[in-house]
């Protein structure tokens, strides 16, 4: 529950929030779905919260559902947030180039661990666990870290790094790092 805490409820906000923020600066239009961008914030708070309750609760009933339904909320806001993030950059007149590829991928890994998580934490609740295997969690912090985290912070890097040194921004090697990280992170 902690490190779900750290990751999502800090970095995961982090990273929603300055998205929002970035994305219409990156693509040179508005941000797709708004009311969207809205919601997710209050689901995927709400669906830390949830799970920071539901964990250290002990076995029953309340625990259980409180688990499943703070996986339930991480897949809404996951899904919100992608189709915000897909509307706004993968549109004909998005200028967001290398960019926007770490930011759709980053998105489509936020939707994939959010799913994985639903997956972890309804075993979890079914088998009266009140902490997530390691095992079964291994998958997950990969996605959320490599996937999700890192794919979005060089989304950023790859845009920020050459406005800083002056230098031209290397499109077609950041699409490339972007797809061959995306591969990796699949493959684990």
């Amino acid at each position: 529950a902690h490190g779900q805490v750290q990751l999502m409820g800090f970095l995961g906000l982090f990273i929603v929030g300055m998205a929002y923020r970035l994305m219409p600066r990156f693509s040179g239009r508005p941000l797709s779905f708004p009311v969207l961008a809205w919601a997710s914030w209050p689901m995927l708070s709400l669906a830390v919260v949830l799970r920071l309750i539901a964990q250290p609760a002990g076995e029953g009933l309340w625990q259980r559902t409180l688990l499943v339904s703070s996986g339930c909320l991480g897949v809404l806001a996951a899904c919100a947030f992608a189709l915000v993030v897909m509307g706004t950059l993968l549109h004909r007149n998005s200028r967001a180039g290398a960019t926007g590829y770490f930011f759709v991928l980053a998105a489509a890994f936020f939707v994939l661990q959010a799913g994985i998580n639903l997956r972890v934490v309804v075993l979890t609740a079914q088998r009266g666990d009140d902490i997530i295997r390691p095992i079964e969690a291994a998958g997950l912090l990969h996605v959320q870290l490599y996937g999700f985290i890192l794919m979005f912070i060089l989304g950023v890097a790859s845009r920020a790094i050459p406005t800083i040194s002056g230098l031209p921004r290397p499109e077609i090697q950041a699409k490339a790092l972007a797809l061959v990280l995306a591969a990796a992170v699949l493959a684990f």
